[in-house]
């Protein structure tokens, strides 16, 4: 059974008054996710710069951290990576959580806005311009409208390729601080039991992120099936 059956068979039998609530929830839902993801890519960002900075030795004043000031911020250089981890799990878990929700959304416009049933085989984000305009704002949906969606001809493919290649290539920065932050770990901070731990709990939490991306991608598509 696909998710949009269990969406429909979940809807049979309610009124509209339980149908309008459900959706404002899940719009409601929808806006929080935007506002975390967008926090959380900025923790990301600010997080990673800060390791960079220390990975190349440019001088950082004291750091104040409540009632403890660091002095050596060398000492950051250890659980940082801990940190990155965390964040970017987080922002994913965040994302994946947030395309059920829009996926909720636009099986519930068929219904709330009075839009034609989509047919199952096309994209799974693919929105009609009404429950586009519905959506709240976000950075990620806005950035996604400029990607391809469904076919495309030669023409588009070759100009659109080399301008949307750095976006793609985004995806990809995460993986690559992680492993950058393992290696330095590795070779400049498994001295300290501190380094040690730092160095195993992110590895540990990493492969679990990928763990979780893969198995993410199976029950996705075991849940498309119609």
């Amino acid at each position: 059974m696909s998710k949009r059956d269990d969406i429909f068979i979940a809807l049979s039998g309610k009124d509209d008054s339980f149908t309008i609530d459900y959706s404002n929830k899940i719009f409601d839902n929808l806006k929080e996710l935007n506002s975390k993801e967008e926090k959380y890519f900025i923790y990301c960002v600010i997080t990673a710069f800060l390791y960079y900075l220390i990975l190349n030795k440019v001088s950082i004043g004291p750091i104040d951290i409540g009632p403890i000031t660091l002095n050596d911020v060398s000492v950051v250089a250890k659980f940082l990576p801990v940190v990155f981890i965390y964040l970017i799990f987080n922002l994913r878990t965040i994302t994946s959580h947030k395309k059920d929700v829009l996926f909720t959304i636009k099986t519930l416009s068929e219904v709330t806005l009075n839009q034609a049933i989509l047919d199952p085989k096309l994209k799974e984000f693919g929105n009609s311009f009404v429950t586009r305009t519905y959506l709240p704002y976000s950075f990620s949906n806005a950035v996604s409208k400029i990607l391809p969606n469904g076919k495309i001809n030669i023409i588009e493919a070759l100009i659109g390729f080399p301008l949307l290649l750095p976006i793609l290539l985004i995806g990809l920065l995460p993986h690559i601080v992680v492993v950058i932050m393992l290696i330095d770990l590795c070779n400049n901070q498994m001295e300290e039991t501190f380094g040690i731990i730092s160095f195993w709990l992110t590895l540990w939490s990493y492969l679990l992120m990928i763990f979780f991306i893969v198995k993410e991608v199976l029950v996705s598509k075991s849940e498309n099936v119609v």
